[in-house]
């Protein structure tokens, strides 16, 4: 059976469905505490990115001053400093994704 056959028969019966003021406060009380949840989980983890962002950073700056001091060679430190850069972008990348999937995540659940 196609999908889009499958899809319009499984709309079609869940239309069908009715429910009670009951049974909507429970999914509507579900969905908030869910989301709560859900919404706590990615500022913590978003947390802990920028936090490594930063450490990273410090880790850059730290090793530039060595750097100008002569304690570090310019070679060592673009390698060490590029190796840092994509990490921090990494970074940088999973924190958008995070604050995206929040977004989407209120999103549906709005729209139910």
């Amino acid at each position: 059976m196609r999908e889009e056959i499958l899809e319009k028969q499984f709309t079609e019966l869940l239309g069908l469905l009715k429910f009670d003021d009951e049974v909507l406060e429970w999914v509507r009380d579900a969905l908030h505490a869910s989301y709560a949840d859900e919404r706590r989980e990615h500022e913590e983890a978003i947390k802990r990115f920028q936090s490594e962002h930063k450490r990273l950073q410090d880790r850059i700056n730290a090793m530039y001053v060595d750097k100008l001091d002569g304690l570090v060679d310019v070679a060592f430190f673009e390698k060490m400093s590029n190796q840092w850069c994509d990490e921090q972008n990494r970074c940088l990348g999973e924190i958008e994704r995070r604050q995206e999937a929040d977004k989407s995540y209120i999103d549906e659940a709005c729209s139910f």
